[in-house]
């Protein structure tokens, strides 16, 4: 049994997604000082651009916000989210966070949104597990506590 990033192709097992998302622009707020703030999406185009594996998760939020000016290939790519979100909570740039990854930090005011516009993102989180072991009572214990555990998690960001 494990949890996956992705999008529902996991050969023959059992998955269940345990998380749509919306991804949106997070930073530090000392960041958004050091720049001179960030009034509208193009100025997004003052800072470094903090990427996970490619450029697509700013591509498609840039062209959804209009913001024509800002080149979605500049900045940094890194192979692993928590990277990213490492590299936000330092100041180096502006990532593309979801709640579940970025959520601790925008509750603490680490980090912030600078603009209100979350698209869905093409991944999900997903619960997986060779077919004949979710009828396992510990399978499904961990089951009913992840499920549990994300909706408080989307509750306390809702509230």
């Amino acid at each position: 049994v494990f949890i996956a990033f992705g999008r529902d192709e996991w050969g023959g097992k059992w998955f269940e997604m345990l998380a749509s998302l919306h991804n949106t622009p997070v930073c530090s707020p000392i960041l958004i000082n050091a720049c001179g703030g960030l009034a509208e999406p193009n100025d997004i185009a003052k800072a470094t651009l903090l990427h996970l594996s490619d450029h697509g998760d700013w591509t498609q939020w840039l062209m959804a916000a209009g913001a024509h000016d800002v080149d979605p290939a500049q900045g940094i790519v890194f192979s692993d989210m928590h990277l990213v979100i490492a590299a936000a909570l330092a100041g180096q740039g502006i990532a593309i966070g979801d709640p579940i990854i970025a959520g601790g930090a925008l509750s603490a005011g680490r980090l912030v949104r600078p603009f209100p516009l979350a698209i869905r993102a093409p991944s999900s989180y997903y619960l997986v597990a060779d077919r004949g072991r979710m009828k396992q009572p510990l399978v499904r214990a961990f089951r009913a506590w992840i499920k549990g555990r994300l909706a408080a998690t989307a509750a306390n960001q809702e509230a």
